[in-house]
C-alpha cells in the first residue's frame, strides 16, 4: 500500500528457490542379495514324518480293532436274536401243545353225557299207560296231523286190546288223555296207542350201541312218574339190547335212551333171582320200526 506523504518504500527481492538434489542411494543396500527361506531341520523333519507314520499306524491299529469289537458286537447280537428267536419258536410250541392238550381234554369232557339235561329233554315224551289190571309206560314216537302214536309193550295193554273198547289211559304230569290200542305184535312183545293230540315225539337213535355206552331208562316203575336210572349198554345181542341200568314192573314200555337222548330201544324185561343184578333189556328200535311201521 502507497504512503499518501512520502515515496515509495524500496523493493526487497525475494530469495530465490533453492534446488532440489536427489538423494544418492545407498550403497550399502544395493549391495545387499534378496532373502532366500528359511530351510526346517533335516532331523526336525524326519521326526514329524515318524511321527506321523507312527500316529497313522495307531489310528489303523484302532481301526481294526474298533471294527473286530463292532463285528463281535454283531456277532454276539445274532446269537441273542436267534436265542430269541428259539425261545418264542418253543413258547409258541409250548403254547400250541398246550391248546392241543386243552381240545382234546374239552373233547373228552365233551363226550361226557350230561344226564340231568338228558333226562328233562326226554320226560315230556314218556307216558304212564294205565289199564284196568295195571300200569306201564309208553313213549311218543310220531305226532302227525293233531294225532300222536306211543310205543309200549304189548303185556302192559293186553287186557285193553281184548276188549271191545281197547282203550287205555295216558298220562303225564297231570296230563290225562284216552288212548286206543291201534295193533299189536305179540312175538316182539310191541304195541301201538293212539291219543287226540299232538304231544312231543322222540327221536330215534340212528348210529348203532356200543358196549359202555351210557343209557338212560324212564318210565314209571311202580308207578313213580317221571323216574329215570342210568347205566351203560352191556351188550347188543340178536334181537335184544342188554343194559345195566335198573328197572321194575312198571318200566315195562318206556324208552331207553343214549347221551343225546335219542331212543335206542324198548324196555322190556329184566333177570331176577339167583344173585342176578343190572340185567335189563330191551327191543331195539330198529325192531320197533320194522315191526310196527311207525318210524
Amino acid at each position: 500500500m502507497a504512503d499518501p506523504g512520502g515515496s515509495p518504500p524500496p523493493v526487497v527481492p525475494y530469495p530465490p528457490p533453492q534446488q532440489l538434489h536427489p538423494v544418492p542411494p545407498d550403497p550399502s543396500v544395493l549391495a545387499t542379495s534378496p532373502a532366500r527361506p528359511r530351510r526346517w531341520p533335516r532331523a526336525l523333519l524326519t521326526a514329524l514324518v515318524a511321527a506321523l507314520v507312527a500316529t497313522s499306524a495307531g489310528l489303523a491299529v484302532t481301526v481294526v480293532r474298533l471294527r473286530d469289537r463292532l463285528a463281535d458286537q454283531q456277532a454276539s447280537a445274532a446269537a441273542s436274536a436267534r436265542l430269541a428267536d428259539e425261545q418264542i419258536a418253543a413258547g409258541v410250541a409250548a403254547t400250541n401243545g398246550l391248546a392241543e392238550r386243552l381240545g382234546a381234554l374239552e373233547a373228552k369232557v365233551g363226550e361226557q353225557p350230561d344226564l340231568p339235561k338228558v333226562a328233562s329233554a326226554v320226560q315230556p315224551s314218556v307216558f304212564t299207560i294205565r289199564t284196568e289190571q295195571g300200569i306201564g309206560s309208553g313213549f311218543v314216537l310220531r305226532t302227525a296231523g293233531g294225532r300222536s302214536t306211543l310205543v309200549t309193550n304189548f303185556h302192559v295193554v293186553e287186557e285193553a286190546w281184548a276188549s271191545p273198547s281197547r282203550e287205555v289211559m295216558v298220562a303225564n304230569e297231570g296230563r290225562r288223555l284216552t288212548g286206543t290200542v291201534r295193533r299189536v305184535v305179540e312175538e316182539r312183545d310191541l304195541a301201538l296207542v293212539e291219543v287226540a293230540a299232538e304231544l312231543p315225539a322222540l327221536v330215534r337213535a340212528t348210529t348203532a350201541p356200543k358196549v359202555g355206552d351210557p343209557v338212560l331208562a324212564i318210565g314209571s316203575p311202580l308207578g313213580l312218574a317221571g323216574s329215570a336210572s342210568s347205566g351203560i349198554v352191556s351188550a347188543v345181542r340178536p334181537g335184544s339190547l342188554q343194559f345195566s341200568a335198573p328197572v321194575s314192573p312198571g318200566n315195562s314200555g318206556g324208552p331207553v335212551v343214549d347221551r343225546r337222548g335219542h331212543v335206542l330201544g324198548v324196555a322190556t324185561a329184566k333177570l331176577v333171582g339167583n344173585g342176578a343184578e343190572g340185567l335189563s333189556f330191551a327191543v331195539p328200535v330198529d325192531a320197533v320200526c320194522a315191526a310196527l311201521e311207525v318210524c
